[in-house]
């Protein structure tokens, strides 16, 4: 689910969350009301800047969350056993263990946060005709640019400024790793105590009601729009609950609209890309099952059986396994359900 933001493209999420900040439609007065306050206008010059980190952080969060989870899924789950049986609690594995082991995917996640923020230009162009001029033309660098070759003609000055833009770019993110390699270096240097060595924890944090929180945070757009995507345009602008369905349900009609538009072309995007996944999963699957490529996997795992440096998995030596050949042939079949 939270992945499913970063699947959305950018121009449409940008523009709907500019929808979910409007007062005449959005839901966060109704959230809002709930605990008797007033929602506050994030299409407003003093909360616009708040308005955009949210977007990015909808947006993005997913796929960074990709990459942690990537990380984590390659340590070796015996330091978590080893860990427990000294005594370590479970924040301490986290502290001790965990972050350490994913310093690697964190410094990853730090330069696309910088190479992004620094080409930042979708959401706020998409949202500055919503913002009332709450964001200027020249509100980012890109931004400025664009604004210089498209809108005054001075091409020659944005061309200038997109390369410093580039060059600005790489310098801060070589300086980044640089600096950040230089610590990572320094810090190998010194002994790392043991888990529990660590002090405890103060109380432990009510992860089910967090992520339960951030579930609700990434699902609510989608709940608005699945609400406000059966509404027709009276039940849209007429008031009533932003997160509620009206009386009416036009699904159909707007659907029909929706896919009549401009001759179909809608229709036809989506009928071609349904059209190439068909195509391309039909050809890896011939591709797989053709004899050239099962003739290819057979002997590898032939060749690999027999090498004299092939060195079997803990689950596959003695006592769980006597003959190397039983073993060679759950080499490639993996461990069984029991791990052994």
């Amino acid at each position: 689910m939270i992945f499913m933001p970063y699947a959305i493209p950018t121009v449409i999420g940008a523009l709907m969350w500019g929808f979910l900040y409007s007062k005449n439609f959005g839901p966060l007065g109704d959230i809002f009301g709930l605990f008797g306050a007033s929602a506050p206008n994030f299409l407003s010059s003093s909360l616009i800047f708040y308005g955009l980190l949210n977007v990015v952080t909808w947006q993005w969060a997913g796929y960074y969350m990709i990459i942690l989870f990537a990380a984590l899924q390659g340590i070796d789950p015996t330091l978590y056993e080893a860990a427990r049986i000294d005594g370590a609690s479970q924040w301490q594995i986290v502290l001790r263990i965990k972050i350490p082991l994913v310093a690697p995917a964190l410094l990853l996640i730090l330069v696309f946060a910088l190479i992004g923020t620094l080409q930042f230009f979708n959401e706020p162009k998409i949202l500055q005709q919503l913002a009332a001029g709450a964001i200027p033309d020249d509100f980012t660098p890109n931004m400025y640019a664009y604004q210089q070759a498209f809108s005054l003609a001075n091409y020659n000055y944005g061309s200038a400024i997109s390369f410093a833009l580039g060059a600005v770019v790489f310098v801060c993110v070589y300086i980044f790793l640089f600096a950040t390699r230089k610590r990572g270096a320094s810090s190998h240097e010194h002994h790392i105590p043991s888990p529990a060595a660590a002090p405890r924890a103060a109380g432990r944090l009510p992860l089910n009601i967090v992520l339960g929180l951030l579930m609700v945070y990434f699902l609510v757009p989608f709940w608005w729009l699945i609400v406000n995507s059966s509404k027709s345009a009276a039940g849209l602008f007429g008031g009533g609950s932003a997160l509620w369905f009206a009386s009416d349900i036009n699904y159909l009609s707007n659907l029909s609209d929706l896919f009549t538009y401009s001759g179909g072309i809608y229709a036809r995007w989506l009928g071609n890309s349904a059209l190439y996944a068909i195509a391309g999963e039909s050809g890896r699957r011939s591709w797989r099952s053709s004899p050239v490529m099962g003739s290819r996997s057979t002997a590898s795992r032939g060749d690999a059986c027999r090498s004299p440096s092939f060195s079997a998995p803990s689950w596959c030596r003695p006592p769980h396994s006597s003959s190397r050949r039983s073993c060679c042939s759950r080499r490639w079949a993996g461990p069984t359900r029991s791990g052994r």
